[in-house]
């Protein structure tokens, strides 16, 4: 008995990513990033985002937070192959991420609230909370 067997490459992923600080002062910071994501078994993906920090007294401090992801792999129409349609896939902002969040020190601790806006497409749009305690 012989089996035929059919092989498969590994799935592999290559990642590049850079950030630059656009700006610092006393009280500002200012960051760029960019990300370049290939799979070999799905198409290229882009990312892009920055990020403005504001230090309002030695304890409190705040910052924005914006980017976008272009994900090449998604079928940008309307409506699918199937014409099978998706509520709240607008193209114009798939990919947008927004957010801010709060930092309070003390102690040598800190607390830290933040909020995150991302549109997926597809997968329609998500709010993240996030709460951090740091020791």
């Amino acid at each position: 008995m012989y089996l035929r067997t059919h092989t498969y490459r590994l799935p592999t992923t290559l990642k590049i990513s850079m950030m630059y600080n656009l700006f610092t002062s006393e009280k500002t910071n200012w960051l760029a990033a960019g990300e370049l994501w290939r799979n070999n078994n799905m198409p290229i993906s882009y990312a892009a985002g920055s990020e403005l920090t504001y230090i309002f007294n030695p304890t409190i401090s705040a910052s924005l937070r914006g980017g976008w992801k272009v994900q090449t792999d998604e079928y940008t129409e309307d409506a699918d192959m199937q014409l099978i349609s998706y509520e709240g896939d607008d193209p114009t902002f798939r990919g947008l991420s927004l957010g801010g969040g709060i930092k309070r020190n003390f102690a040598g601790r800190f607390i830290e609230f933040s909020y995150a806006y991302r549109n997926k497409g597809r997968l329609s749009a998500d709010s993240f909370f996030t709460m951090t305690f740091g020791f």
